[in-house]
């Protein structure tokens, strides 16, 4: 069981929310120093504020990773247009300079990518790779189907 606690309307009302994976999500309201029980959400908004608070919980996690000031480390993997696989790890001052990185590197992407962040010990042994996946389907003798590694 799950408690979150709020402060609605500049602290006029603390409402707290108590769920669990099975369980509804229940309403208790803090009035003179006591929790009174409000209500049970219908299944609606209980889908409803669960979708809220994994976006919530999504957003603090993107925030807390740019508002890093020591180095980031990531990996970062993809598939070009050409059918070139590739593969090479990414040292960062600050987690602000990644995000920027980051967030340019998939505007100018040509095929599926992705961003993995890794510790320091993965980065320094991460053997980086590039493989033209078209020219070894040729050399193979398949040259209409590539298979990525």
């Amino acid at each position: 069981m799950k408690t979150r606690t709020a402060n609605l309307f500049k602290d006029m009302v603390t409402i707290r929310l108590t769920y669990g994976f099975h369980d509804p999500i229940c309403l208790y309201a803090l009035q003179i120093g006591q929790w009174h029980y409000v209500g049970t959400l219908t299944w609606f908004w209980t889908r409803r504020v669960r979708k809220m608070m994994r976006a919530l919980r999504r957003r603090m996690y993107h925030a807390a990773m740019i508002a890093r000031p020591w180095p980031v480390y990531y990996i970062c993997s993809g598939m070009d247009c050409d059918g070139s696989q590739y593969s090479d790890a990414y040292r960062f001052d600050n987690g602000y300079a990644a995000y920027k990185e980051i967030a340019a590197s998939y505007a100018s992407a040509d095929g599926p990518m992705g961003w993995t962040p890794c510790t320091f010990m993965e980065y320094r042994t991460h053997i980086p790779y590039h493989y033209d996946l078209a020219l070894e389907a040729f050399e193979n003798g398949h040259p209409h189907t590539l298979y990525p590694h």
